[in-house]
């Protein structure tokens, strides 16, 4: 029988009830199901299938057969399967007991979503841990590790250092204790290579997760480093590749192979076998002689996800063995020499250290094709949603958003924000989640589950990430802001300084929404006075903060009495030598707020006035604050011919790139000129741009001059100019956006 004839016939109660139990045949899948069915005897049902010969065979069976007849929920399943784990399933050879646990755990698993709920997993698995424990079953214990981690992690209550901790006291130091007293092993450092410092590292699997993202892009940037560095350093890639999982991607090993260090993959290289039911103990042991024999000065293990993990470190196989921490910090047994992670920790107790580098763009941006994808689905989106329509989203495990305050918030962001919609995008169970909706008037229409992604594609069609909390998100926001992407986080920092950070985060969004239409909305580069009335940058924020680069004249003095009458939502940073200068009448001294540190002032405001051209202050702009407009008083008049096609041949190859250090010496808002005049007058989009692009690497006098233009130096203080935030231009120069170019005089704005 087909699954769709097991499946009619016991949806028809008529039918299932009129056979005969005794007419069935038990060694037929089918029979067997319907037995099932008809008993609901699970442990009679799990043992009868363990006396079938091909395990393989059976396998295939309960998970594409009986798993999807009968389609438990998770807490019906756990339910119903904890009966099996009585003191006959203690009695059964360590074989048996897998190919149970295989049953309960792996196969539903691998069916169906990431949940909250795996806890439920997690609770009946320490409960057959502590009896093995009692029993000295060290290979059930090694069984176990895997899927309590598994099921324990994916509870995001169980993501703090608290609870980290509680595990390894009650997992982690019980194996340690097992390994010590089971496994006395001495380890003998046999230098063979003194002239060679030789370091392993270890991945989990071969699977292109955001942690094996990582270890590419650090062994990515490492193998570029030891080109420039004078020492004689060897790099072994070590896949353990456990097969809980059913193993790894070859696709992936082959991008790790690509890296053109030495690469073993542990699990086939020893020739364990490709079963979810291996010898974990027996393949620790081979693969601790195996390791040892290489002669390693360091071994990496990025991260500590496995029973082998803790094995080889207790037994030791390398003079120093290093942690590298992906987010468990808590995780703490014998054998680890020092802990590096590539983000800050939250396990104080313990000396991190920090680990830099660059990932590379295939990493953070995907490929081309992935966004042309983006760009034409997000058209789409916009087609179906409205062209005004701002999409917020995420990119990862759904358990993530599965969090009360986190989705409080989120509905708050877009009650404020009409006009937007969420992408939560990736695998996981929705159900929790769409649970939640109606008791935070979350509407299902502008929530939307994507489904498991590509986070290339789906990173050109979010305008704007709102970070998760309390689990942050990871990988997948450095390849969102990679593409030019913004985000908000939860800054609970804040709260030292008596804010509130949910507030505060949904503030932030809320404006970075309508920086995100004003830019989508404005690309042409000059503005008339009726363009600027209905610019929505002043409209759309209920509080705006500027700030300035030094001590004022009189003249600036002036400038920023008429900049605070005119526009009601605006508040000024000063410096306290300028308070009293300011604060005419009670109503504007409630808009000035004292701030002496120039830099915290620039970090703090929404504009930022530059009364003279300091590269420090510009630079500071640029790198690190959310300023999203320099306002520059002094507008010189600039002309300008191109010679377009004479200028492309002339730069053509020379691998031009464009920033900002000395070309600073100019004044800033004369090159902006220039930048936007050439691009206008001479490209026709960003990608063609970006063939072209300058830089100052000790050409700038010749660039200029190649420019072929002329200043006036006339300086008209009844004119400014609004140009787009440096910073700005950056990120939409990946995006192949243009940006706005503000010019307006100053006497029809004040």
């Amino acid at each position: 029988m087909d699954v769709n004839e097991i499946e009619n016939i016991i949806k028809n109660k008529k039918i299932l009830n009129s056979i005969d139990e005794n007419s069935l045949n038990l060694r037929d899948f089918g029979d067997l199901t319907i037995w099932f069915a008809k008993t609901k005897d699970i442990k009679g049902f799990v043992y009868k299938l363990l006396e079938f010969g091909d395990m393989q065979v059976v396998f295939e069976y309960y998970n594409n057969v009986f798993l999807k007849v009968f389609d438990f929920g998770l807490e019906e399943y756990v339910k119903i399967f904890k009966s099996i784990f009585d003191n006959d399933f203690y009695k059964l050879n360590t074989a048996a007991q897998k190919v149970i646990l295989v049953f309960f755990f792996y196969t539903h698993i691998l069916k169906t979503h990431i949940s909250s709920q795996y806890i439920l997993f997690f609770k009946v698995l320490y409960n057959i841990f502590r009896r093995a424990k009692s029993l000295n079953n060290i290979e059930l214990i090694a069984y176990l590790y895997l899927p309590m981690l598994f099921s324990f992690s994916n509870d995001i209550n169980n993501n703090n250092p608290k609870r980290q901790k509680d595990f390894n006291k009650k997992v982690n130091k019980v194996i340690e204790k097992a390994v010590l007293k089971n496994f006395k092993s001495e380890f003998k450092s046999e230098k063979k290579h003194e002239d060679k410092i030789k370091i392993g590292f270890m991945i989990e699997r071969a699977v292109w997760h955001s942690v094996n993202q990582v270890n590419y892009g650090f062994l990515f940037s490492l193998k570029n480093t030891l080109k420039e560095i004078d020492k004689n350093i060897e790099i072994v890639i070590l896949n353990l590749q456990y097969f809980e999982f059913l193993g790894g991607d070859s696709r992936v090993e082959e991008k790790f192979k690509s890296l053109g260090f030495e690469y073993i993959n542990l699990h086939s290289t020893l020739n364990i076998p490709n079963i979810p039911i291996y010898d974990i103990v027996d393949k620790s042991i081979k693969v601790r002689d195996f390791i040892r024999n290489l002669n390693l000065d360091v071994l990496i293990m990025s991260p500590i996800s496995h029973f082998t993990h803790i094995f080889l470190l207790n037994s030791r196989v390398a003079k120093k063995q290093i942690y590298w921490s992906h987010g468990n910090c808590a995780v703490d047994v014998k054998g680890i020499d020092k802990r590096v992670s590539h983000f800050e920790q939250s396990c104080k107790e313990f000396d991190w250290e920090l680990i830099e580098f660059q990932m590379p763009q295939e990493v953070l941006v995907g490929t081309e094709e992935d966004k042309q994808k983006g760009k034409k689905l997000k058209k789409e989106m916009l087609e179906k949603y409205g062209k005004d329509t701002i999409i917020l989203g995420t990119i990862g495990r759904l358990i993530k958003i599965d969090n009360d305050e986190y989705l409080q918030t989120v509905s708050k962001i877009m009650k404020e924000n009409p006009n937007t919609i969420y992408l939560a995008c990736g695998s996981g169970d929705t159900k929790p989640t769409k649970e939640k909706f109606e008791k935070y008037d979350i509407d299902e229409n502008r929530f939307i589950f994507t489904g498991h992604i590509n986070p290339h594609v789906y990173g050109w069609v979010i305008d704007l990430m709102l970070d998760t909390f309390p689990e942050r998100q990871g990988q997948s926001m450095a390849e969102f802001t990679a593409k030019g992407g913004e985000c908000v986080i939860l800054e609970q920092s804040l709260k030292e300084k008596g804010k509130n950070p949910i507030l505060e985060y949904i503030n932030s969004a809320t404006k970075k929404i309508a920086w995100i239409r004003v830019r989508r909305k404005y690309k042409k580069v000059e503005f008339t006075k009726e363009d600027f009335w209905n610019f929505s940058l002043l409209k759309d924020h209920s509080e705006l903060f500027l700030s300035y680069d030094k001590i004022m004249e009189e003249k600036n003095v002036e400038l920023l009495k008429k900049i605070l009458k005119k526009f009601e939502n605006i508040k000024i940073l000063v410096d306290e030598r300028d308070y009293d200068r300011l604060a005419f009448g009670q109503k504007y001294k409630e808009k000035l707020i004292i701030e002496n540190d120039i830099y915290e002032r620039a970090y703090k405001s929404d504009f930022f006035m530059l009364f003279e051209n300091k590269e420090n202050i510009l630079n500071f702009i640029v790198d690190h604050t959310t300023s999203r407009y320099f306002i520059l008083p002094d507008s010189n008049q600039l002309t300008w011919e191109s010679k377009c096609e004479n200028y492309k041949k002339d730069i053509k190859g020379k691998n031009f790139k464009f920033s900002f250090g000395k070309l600073l010496n100019y004044q800033p808002e004369d090159y902006l000129q220039l930048w936007w005049n050439l691009l206008g007058k001479c490209f026709h989009s960003f990608e063609e741009f970006r063939k072209y692009a300058f830089t100052d690497s000790n050409n700038v006098d010749k660039i200029i001059e190649r420019l072929n233009y002329e200043v006036n130096n006339t300086r008209l203080l009844a004119k400014i100019k609004i140009t787009a935030r440096l910073s700005c231009v950056i990120n939409n120069l990946s995006q192949n956006e243009s940006i706005s170019t503000l010019k307006m005089n100053f006497d029809d704005i004040f």
